[in-house]
């Protein structure tokens, strides 16, 4: 696959959707998976689907080629590794099939692409491994899967990781991905340490490729009041698992047993629709906080989000005792 070498065709696709929430859809933690996205599909404008569960879970009836919605597909990794979900209520245990880098690649090689794909590189759980070595296996793989979609170049970084090494290194290969991946729980232990760290990734992006915009990528950040500062710091797409285990309400994100005090009681006869009716909410309540993100920014007119404006600002101008700016 060519990489786009212009700023226009990177953002032809993404542009007008920037800030870009998808939604996730995973087997671990979800047996009834299935279940929720016959009921949610057809409401979310983009989603996430991990090649292990389009290859073993999700049936193949539910992915269409003429499907023009952004679609991002996610390495397997989170499936199919044994660590800690940190936004899971409930213990979230892995998948039972076995995953290599020839079943990321055989999985991928199946997508029917509709030209709006977003394909995420090899997850080989490489937290420690040389970043260089992490960039040279993702592109070898990418290599072999043809088809038309975006980069999604997802680095794995090690505690204290400078984001002046991460992009030095990229430095070597900016030519040859379209979006940078970074894991949240990687580079925000909090999200004051996630907003500087992005912006410092942003800032030296723009400076590495000033023709060609690189989207980053927050891997399993979908938080509304976190999304809002990262999108402020310099992140442009955001996924994760939240929407189906909590409630988001008023740019917050709350308990979900909190809702059944806010409906009439004969809402509650049917605990499976109560669960549905609140997937459908947080896509509501989602879709409204990132168009009034993107009228903020085509406009420049942030006073519907001052107080997270403050936050940010104040986090940026402590960065250099948090190892940042």
């Amino acid at each position: 696959m060519t990489v786009p070498q212009s700023n226009a065709q990177t953002r032809s696709l993404l542009d007008h959707n920037l800030p870009l929430f998808v939604y996730s859809y995973s087997s671990r933690g979800f047996p009834d998976v299935i279940e929720r996205m016959r009921h949610s599909f057809s409401y979310v404008p983009s989603y996430l689907i991990s090649l292990y569960d389009y290859a073993y879970v999700i049936p193949k009836d539910l992915i269409k080629v003429d499907d023009e919605r952004i679609r991002i597909w996610d390495s397997g990794g989170y499936e199919t590794r044994q660590d800690e979900d940190y936004s899971a209520v409930y213990p979230a245990p892995s998948g039972s099939k076995t995953w290599s880098k020839a079943d990321y690649v055989d999985s991928a090689k199946r997508i029917p692409w509709n030209g709006y794909d977003i394909l995420a590189s090899y997850d080989s759980h490489s937290q420690g491994v040389a970043l260089h070595q992490q960039i040279e296996q993702a592109l070898e793989l990418f290599n072999k899967v043809d088809g038309e979609y975006f980069r999604d170049l997802v680095v794995h970084l090690s505690d204290g990781s400078d984001p002046a090494l991460l992009m030095d290194t990229l430095r070597l290969y900016v030519d040859e991905f379209h979006i940078l991946g970074l894991i949240e729980k990687e580079v925000a232990p909090t999200w004051v340490h996630g907003a500087c760290f992005i912006h410092r990734v942003r800032t030296a992006l723009s400076a590495l490729s000033p023709n060609r915009y690189i989207p980053i990528h927050i891997f399993g950040c979908f938080d509304p009041k976190t999304v809002i500062r990262f999108a402020m710091a310099g992140a442009d797409i955001f996924d994760g698992l939240t929407w189906m285990r909590y409630l988001f309400l008023d740019r917050s994100t709350l308990y979900k047993r909190e809702v059944e005090y806010t409906v009439e009681v004969d809402r509650l006869r049917s605990a499976g629709d109560m669960e549905l009716s609140i997937m459908i909410h947080n896509i509501e309540e989602m879709e409204h906080l990132r168009s009034d993100i993107v009228y903020a920014i085509s406009v420049g007119d942030t006073s519907d989000f001052e107080l997270e404006k403050a936050d940010v600002c104040a986090a940026l101008k402590g960065c250099p005792e948090l190892g940042g700016v």
